[in-house]
């Protein structure tokens, strides 16, 4: 069993940026907190984004096949994420899965608030399959606080205007992946 770390990893930058006029940035008083809304907002998706992507590249990961359907599928992989990895010690089981697959579990009719695990939909989740386990401990997302600042590029000074710049410094590691059950979802 290996339970590996990024010791010593740089981390890469993420950010987002917005041009704004300097006479709208004077004149309304609740654009600035809508466009560091928007901005931060684009920043966590882009984390999302990198944390399914890692899922998906990981090497190691338990696989569980197609099993009747998408409903007993999932639920055997659950059982496998309950039983993966004990080492890392308990914690709450997540499904990882898709939007479409998300809602291929809603149709089916099921108590999905009496399942032992939760349920998290996130569009950085390819269809057809689905990620189970303890994901809290067996996925590592390493974070600076997002900041962001207002500047110029370029002729902006002389055009009257400024960009808003939010920006992140991140780093995702699956640092368990035989804890983590990869189930696939096509029959």
């Amino acid at each position: 069993v290996t339970y590996t770390i990024g010791a010593y990893v740089p981390l890469s930058m993420i950010a987002h940026h917005m041009p704004v006029t300097n006479q709208a940035l004077s004149r309304n008083d609740r654009l600035r907190a809508d466009v560091d809304t928007f901005l931060s907002n684009a920043l966590i998706a882009k984390l999302e984004a990198r944390v399914g992507a890692a899922l998906t590249a990981a090497v190691g990961t338990v696989a569980q096949a197609f099993d009747t359907n998408v409903v007993t599928t999932i639920r055997c992989a659950v059982g496998l994420a309950q039983n993966a990895f004990p080492e890392l010690g308990s914690g709450p089981i997540a499904v990882l899965l898709s939007p479409g697959d998300h809602a291929t579990l809603d149709l089916a009719g099921v108590d999905l608030a009496s399942w032992p695990a939760r349920i998290v939909s996130s569009p950085a989740i390819p269809a057809g399959f689905a990620y189970v386990g303890r994901l809290g401990l067996a996925v590592q997302l390493f974070t600076s606080d997002i900041t962001v600042e207002v500047g110029w590029i370029n002729a902006q000074f002389v055009e009257n205007e400024s960009t808003i710049r939010a920006n992140v410094e991140a780093l995702c590691v699956v640092a368990a992946p035989s804890a983590i059950v990869k189930a696939d979802l096509t029959p």
